[in-house]
């Protein structure tokens, strides 16, 4: 559930395809929502600031707000298609990086660029391509304040559909 104001908390209801988690030197568990695509879809914060697509983001402040030890990490769409077959591990990993776009957005931190650049190394090991291929677009690099404000943004327009809806 996510509370919109004091008087008033909505219900989530839905499937998170994928949820990573990790944990920083000083304990602190960061997560990320995946949402797997079989078809096209390019993140965009313009429309999350217009209420577009909000789903996995609605999901990173329920998960988050129902476990408070959770910090926001960001939220990512990855491609969920193969279209040949493939011998080894590391050819699937190439497969699914031909076809990664930076296609999410992360809240940026000492910890998070750390991990993050972590994660585009070992993509770039595994895949054969180039670690910038694997860091969100900068637009979508959010710091933890601006991650704040996008999430009052996002939850004021959710209370004003459902002020239409069932007023």
């Amino acid at each position: 559930s996510i509370k919109l104001r004091d008087d008033l908390e909505i219900n989530i209801t839905g499937i998170i395809d994928r949820a990573d988690t990790f944990t920083d030197n000083n304990g602190n568990e960061y997560i990320r929502v995946v949402d797997y695509k079989t078809g096209s879809r390019e993140f965009s914060m313009v429309n999350l600031y217009y209420g577009i697509n909000t789903q996995m983001l609605l999901y990173l402040i329920a998960v988050c707000d129902a476990n408070k030890e959770l910090r926001p990490g960001g939220v990512s769409y990855l491609p969920a298609r193969v279209t040949e077959p493939v011998s080894k591990r590391t050819a699937a990993f190439a497969l699914l990086a031909q076809d990664h776009i930076q296609n999410g957005m992360y809240v940026r931190n000492k910890v998070t660029d750390t991990e993050m650049m972590k994660y585009a190394d070992n993509m770039s090991a595994l895949s054969g391509a180039k670690p910038e291929k694997f860091i969100p677009k900068d637009e979508n690099n959010l710091s933890e304040e601006e991650f704040q404000r996008l999430r009052t943004s996002c939850l004021s327009q959710t209370e004003d559909v459902l002020s239409k809806l069932y007023d």
